[in-house]
């Protein structure tokens, strides 16, 4: 009986089956352009997008839970937009294509937020992205973790200060890319949750 109820399991598990036991059901998405207004904070879960996904709009806010983007999720938003991305799977990129290039780092970026590791790509433009924890994030084909940050952002007074990075503990770390004055820059802080 015990070996009947293993193949059972194996085989349903193999085909996707869902059983009580099982994880939440992913369903396909119908929806692939989503159309963000000023303040909008959307929620979506359990979703299967099996092509590209655009996200426009500025200052504004998505989450995507326990999705799996087969194709990339594209960000074209100039300010201060956040895609967060939790407990999801890809096979695409984050791509960041906007039209602003000159900023500061005071910039209300738009950013990717993500909980594991994956691949962004700031088409000639601003972008960022916060990993939630100490993982790699490839970006602009090259590979950054929280070791390589060269700031921190030093909450434990009553005034917020940047200070050099020097292996500080930390729950998250920012890639950031902008022109300034026609200079590239990128730069990597990190910052410990209150």
């Amino acid at each position: 009986m015990k070996k009947f109820f293993a193949i059972f399991l194996f085989i349903t598990m193999l085909l996707g089956c869902t059983c009580a036991f099982a994880q939440e059901v992913r369903t396909v998405s119908d929806q692939y352009a989503f159309e963000l207004a000023e303040g909008d904070q959307l929620y979506f879960e359990n979703l299967i997008f099996d092509g590209d996904v655009t996200v426009s709009g500025d200052n504004a806010k998505i989450i995507f839970a326990n999705c799996f983007f087969i194709g990339d999720v594209i960000l074209t938003a100039d300010e201060a937009t956040q895609v967060m991305l939790l407990g999801c799977g890809m096979t695409g990129r984050c791509m960041q294509q906007n039209a602003v290039t000159e900023a500061t780092l005071d910039w209300a970026f738009p950013k990717f937020l993500v909980d594991s590791p994956v691949e962004v790509v700031s088409d000639n433009c601003i972008g960022s992205v916060i990993a939630l924890g100490d993982f790699e994030v490839l970006f602009n084909g090259k590979t950054y973790s929280m070791a390589d940050s060269q700031l921190y952002i030093d909450t434990t007074n009553s005034e917020v200060s940047i200070v050099p990075y020097e292996g500080q503990p930390a729950s998250y770390y920012c890639i950031v890319q902008w022109w300034e004055n026609g200079e590239l820059t990128t730069t990597i802080l990190s910052e410990l949750e209150a």
